[in-house]
């Protein structure tokens, strides 16, 4: 009689463990979730006289709110600023829209509209210029440095978007005029340069000038180089070393206050 029951007991057990196969197999059996292959596309807003504008990734159909949309500043380029928004869009055509919001004499029609081109991984930067009245664009694929940690460098390069600025050359501080580009039309960009960013570098100051005159037009101190010699080791991130970044000219000539040239910087990176 036991071994009946210790029998049947055993015959239950392998049946409960039956029962729950299909469900396993059930689970096992739902469909994958199919992920979209997608791209890095960074926005950058520098026209002088437009303060801001929203992004739409629905072409010119009509933007249905501007609460939501991704808001560019052209005025504020540094901290958490949102003149530059790095997005992860789906590879293929992605269609473009700015908006302005004050923009009462064509309520509702983007300020400019595009369709970009984007590969299965590619990194790309859109960088917006010329004017309100005359809006342009510059659209490339971005090669990004990858830096040994061997080599305690950073990745700079540059470029010219101040619509209506004859040609500008670039020199580090105490260096000849053009020691670091000699010539830089407006809408044109350098290749990446490595800049020594060990602990025997403190700073660079980048000298931006008119090629024909030699006037000096607008300077871009990096700041410290070698956080990391700080007691804020811990806790503050070096910008710098083993990082990429792009310094842009921008602005209006004889252009005041926010339209004034100036250089501001696109970080290749997040910072934390």
């Amino acid at each position: 009689m036991l071994i009946i029951r210790s029998c049947l007991t055993g015959i239950r057990k392998i049946a409960a463990i039956a029962a729950t196969i299909p469900v396993l197999l059930t689970a096992c059996n739902k469909d994958p979730e199919i992920l979209t292959p997608g791209a890095s596309l960074a926005i950058i807003a520098a026209i002088p006289d437009v303060d801001r504008l929203y992004t739409s990734f629905a072409g010119t159909d009509r933007l249905e709110s501007y609460v939501s949309s991704s808001v560019l500043n052209y005025s504020n380029y540094t901290g958490t600023g949102r003149a530059s928004i790095a997005f992860t869009r789906p590879a293929g055509d992605q269609r473009l829209a700015f908006y302005r919001r004050t923009d009462t004499v064509n309520p509702g029609k983007p300020l400019m509209a595009l369709n970009i081109p984007l590969k299965v991984n590619g990194i790309y930067s859109l960088f917006l210029t010329g004017t309100a009245a005359a809006p342009d664009t510059i659209f490339m694929e971005d090669i990004i440095p990858w830096h040994s940690i061997k080599d305690s460098v950073t990745g700079l390069r540059f470029i010219n978007l101040s619509p209506g600025s004859n040609p500008i050359s670039i020199n580090i501080a105490g260096k000849i005029q053009g020691s670091e580009v000699d010539q830089l039309a407006y809408k044109s960009v350098t290749a990446f340069t490595m800049y020594p960013a060990d602990a025997s570098i403190n700073d660079y100051t980048f000298e931006f000038r008119d090629k024909v005159s030699g006037k000096l037009l607008a300077t871009y101190n990096t700041g410290k180089m070698n956080k990391y010699a700080s007691t804020a080791r811990l806790t503050e991130v070096n910008k710098w070393l083993f990082r990429n970044s792009t310094l842009v000219f921008l602005g209006l000539p004889d252009g005041q206050g926010v339209q004034a040239q100036k250089v501001a910087i696109v970080n290749h990176f997040t910072l934390r």
